[in-house]
């Protein structure tokens, strides 16, 4: 299960409500969207993926992804966070196979080492095999402030190697703790990703989210995990948003956390890119014609036309062809605000 309904709103400019940041190809080839399907393919054929995604993106997804031949698309019809999107994506596989071991994975990550990654993930299906609810740990590399933690308790050799138990997950830090979280061997980034068994997962919602759990088991889904849109807009008007962390993941007595030692990172915002593509001799990050005279430690992106910077340090510059974004990199996080103004404004909601 792939999930794709995110807004990506502190990639703004680039990013917008029609073609969110998932769909986008800011790091090597295709979409980040198509490139997860791709990581995925030699353990999970296709016809046995299904991507949740926002109903007005269905159909620009699944034209993305028409090279993954039988791969299913659902699109929601109101953003209702994790457990709602999960919970219905399980209770579409559990009408296709009852017994399914379930991956879940966000849309818009990066994985440099994929043949590590694919043996982590095997790791985590046979957890889940076990009966566990899975949940994917980073050893983090920096202290981050972007990401929430789980704090890893004792080894669960029964599973298998780099299987621990879980004490608490920890929501986003400030940059105090995340320092203290770093120096620890025993806090890892929750990366939002997890395996389990929709029988597991069906027994925690019952016990966790009770309401989330008698709505998904009236849900009308019919034969191979089709469902209307109008069982879907049922569902989801009656749905409460809340995510699976909140209210499944950090109330179970049930999850094993797997280390996982691939390469990660997760695209929060412009800054991100300094990590994952190459810069100059000065340190600037630089995509399409830019011309930085003096400049250090930029993140400048030209979509159209050309960008310029003599004598700055530290920005996020990006023009498209509608709008242009000037930022000092210590407030890319606070990006998402400007695409909160433009909403709220009958003139700029344009340029979401």
């Amino acid at each position: 299960m792939v999930l794709a309904g995110g807004k990506g709103e502190r990639f703004w400019p680039l990013s917008r409500i029609s073609k969110p940041k998932q769909l986008l190809p800011l790091v090597g080839r295709g979409t980040l969207l198509e490139q997860t399907v791709s990581r995925i393919a030699p353990l999970v054929p296709p016809d046995r993926v299904f991507v949740i995604t926002s109903e007005h993106l269905r159909r620009h997804v699944a034209k993305r992804l028409r090279k993954f031949k039988g791969i299913s698309v659902v699109g929601e019809p109101a953003g209702r966070n994790t457990a709602p999107a999960i919970g219905l994506g399980s209770a579409l596989i559990s009408a296709r196979e009852p017994g399914a071991i379930t991956l879940v994975l966000p849309s818009d990550h990066v994985v440099r080492t994929k043949r590590q990654f694919l043996a982590d993930v095997r790791r985590a299906v046979r957890a889940a095999t076990a009966g566990k609810l899975v949940v994917f740990g980073i050893k983090p590399d920096r202290p981050e402030t972007g990401y929430g933690y789980i704090e890893a308790g004792s080894r669960l050799p029964a599973l298998g190697r780099g299987l621990f138990s879980v004490r608490r997950f920890v929501e986003k830090p400030d940059v105090r703790t995340a320092r203290r979280f770093y120096r620890s061997r025993s806090y890892y980034w929750n990366s939002g990703m997890f395996a389990w068994s929709v029988r597991t997962l069906t027994e925690g919602l019952r016990e966790h989210l009770p309401t989330l759990a008698r709505q998904l088991e009236a849900l009308e889904i019919g034969s191979g995990g089709r469902v209307s849109k109008a069982a879907l807009k049922k569902f989801y008007s009656r749905a409460k948003a809340v995510s699976i962390d909140y209210g499944l993941l950090e109330k179970s007595d049930n999850i094993a956390m797997v280390r996982a030692d691939f390469s990660w990172d997760d695209l929060g915002s412009w800054v991100s890119l300094e990590r994952i593509l190459e810069s100059d001799r000065d340190g600037n990050v630089c995509s399409g014609n830019v011309i930085a005279l003096d400049s250090r430690g930029c993140v400048l992106f030209s979509g159209q036309g050309v960008v310029a910077t003599v004598g700055v340090e530290d920005l996020v510059v990006v023009r498209t062809e509608s709008a242009t974004l000037v930022c000092n990199k210590e407030h890319a996080q606070r990006i998402r605000r400007v695409s909160e103004i433009l909403s709220s404004s009958v003139k700029l909601k344009k340029y979401l």
